[in-house]
């Protein structure tokens, strides 16, 4: 089994095989690395709350390849959430090769987890789906076309009685199907939630130490009802702030658009 270097990549490129919608440059030639091609994000969908009740509903954004980079569509990715991403770049290997995928350095210096979607076989036809988590503890904003995995191509190794043997074909609708279903089913936020917690938790705490400082500072005699309930107003406040973050974010991104 060997890798296929940045000319025989090529070389597939232009015979239409590998990948379908293979990002070039302004010359006309494709973008390659010496041994590899980086994907774009094609397809983000993600699961947060919408509306007054909260529940959370299943959100996604497409790459747009009719307007340049700037003016894609984004989406902010909040400490511990997840998402799926669904690649612009469709595979269509023949069946003697097979694929690699993996996520970046990019994503691990910024603090974002992917789940790599690993090997891909022979004859596959059809995009590749990663998920990402945000482990920082701020957002973390994608542009759709971004290039963030990178595909590695092998022969596969045949002997003179093998019989290539090819994945059956996976269409982009019935890829976007699955995801949604999944990301409707998944526990998508779960991270994030325990982060909101965290949150509240650390506010509600704080509450106790605004109190005991405030009596230890002025005296148990000085401190007024209406000085105690006026500082737990404002932590509050910053516990609603929070909770609510999401829907802010949403609104926020809204009226930018």
């Amino acid at each position: 089994m060997g890798t296929l270097n940045k000319s025989e990549i090529e070389r597939h490129l232009q015979k239409d095989e590998l990948l379908k919608f293979a990002r070039k440059r302004e010359d006309g030639s494709f973008d390659l690395e010496p041994a590899s091609y980086d994907l774009m994000a094609g397809i983000a969908v993600w699961k947060e709350p919408v509306g007054d009740g909260g529940k959370s509903e299943v959100q996604s954004v497409r790459f747009d390849p009719t307007r340049p980079f700037a003016e894609q569509p984004t989406v902010t990715l909040q400490p511990g959430q997840m998402m799926f991403v669904i690649t612009r770049e469709e595979f269509q290997l023949p069946a003697n090769l097979c694929g690699l995928v993996l996520s970046r350095n990019k994503l691990a210096r910024e603090g974002i987890l992917a789940l790599n979607a690993g090997h891909v076989d022979p004859g596959f036809r059809g995009p590749i789906v990663i998920r990402l988590i945000n482990l920082r503890s701020t957002p973390w904003t994608l542009t759709l076309g971004e290039p963030i995995f990178t595909a590695v191509f092998q022969t596969v190794d045949v002997g003179p009685k093998d019989q290539l043997v090819s994945h059956p074909e996976i269409s982009l609708e019935k890829t976007l199907k699955g995801v949604r279903e999944s990301a409707d089913e998944a526990l998508s936020n779960a991270l994030f939630d325990l982060y909101a917690r965290e949150m509240n938790e650390s506010f509600r705490r704080h509450a106790s130490s605004v109190e005991a400082s405030i009596r230890t500072s002025l005296g148990k005699d000085f401190i007024t009802k209406n000085m105690f309930f006026g500082a737990l107003s404002v932590i509050a406040v910053l516990v609603a702030v929070v909770e609510a973050w999401p829907k802010i974010r949403a609104l926020i991104d809204g009226l930018s658009k």
